[in-house]
């Protein structure tokens, strides 16, 4: 045991959830690791969170002790406690419709992804890609942040190359790198909700790039995970 944790049952490696806590003695090192913190921020693992590298550092007050394990064992809690997250979606171009909860208590299942990787295939040359997971959650949350009813619209989703280069060549604005192209972009709207809200939305998350078409034949947004 180390001072950091003293009157707190902490043995060393001793895991919280999804957390876990290594004391490494020799040299004086305290550090506290986990992957289940702050599940919306989309990080994933996020390695080391807290390091002391002195001994005199690492004696602090049982209070201080105290209020660090029980923010993790909370974070831990919160992400155990993760709602499911549901997709309502209506591919304008197939006709197809389709509901699929793509994440369970906070882990994405497998099985849903893949329906929706073939949902949003690129319809032209009936051609699925693996979507990037973030993006759905990114569609999710500004979908619920807009107060969305109606299925999300879908203009479009996974291109292929071939597929974008023929936009490209018929002067149909399609980016020469596009993300589309990576299962990494969609394109839509939503029924009842103007685009310059569903547009805020997205800048207000920060988590990848927004683009605006409000003069287009159906004015869309487009979210995509690629830099801010």
């Amino acid at each position: 045991f180390y001072p950091l944790f003293a009157g707190v049952a902490v043995a060393e490696g001793g895991d919280f959830g999804n957390i876990r806590l290594s004391i490494i003695g020799d040299n004086r090192i305290c550090s506290l690791t986990g992957a289940g913190i702050f599940p919306e921020t989309g990080l994933g693992p996020l390695g080391s969170l807290y390091r002391i590298v002195s001994r005199q550092h690492c004696r602090v007050s049982r209070l201080l002790a105290t209020c660090v394990i029980a923010f993790l064992m909370a974070a831990s809690g919160a992400s155990a406690r993760e709602k499911d997250r549901t997709l309502k979606l209506y591919f304008t171009h197939t006709g197809e419709k389709g509901e699929f909860t793509y994440k369970r208590n906070g882990k994405f299942d497998p099985a849903a992804l893949k329906k929706i990787n073939h949902f949003l295939r690129d319809w032209r040359r009936n051609e699925p890609t693996k979507m990037d997971p973030r993006l759905l959650d990114i569609i999710g949350i500004v979908y619920g942040e807009v107060g969305g009813r109606e299925p999300i619209h879908v203009v479009s989703g996974y291109r292929s190359m071939k597929t974008n280069d023929m936009l490209r060549r018929r002067g149909r604005g399609a980016a020469k790198k596009s993300l589309h192209t990576r299962g990494q972009a969609l394109d839509f709207f939503i029924p009842g909700v103007p685009v310059s809200k569903i547009r805020k939305a997205g800048l207000r998350m920060q988590r990848g790039g927004v683009g605006f078409y409000p003069t287009s034949g159906s004015p869309f947004v487009h979210l995509d995970t690629g830099s801010v």
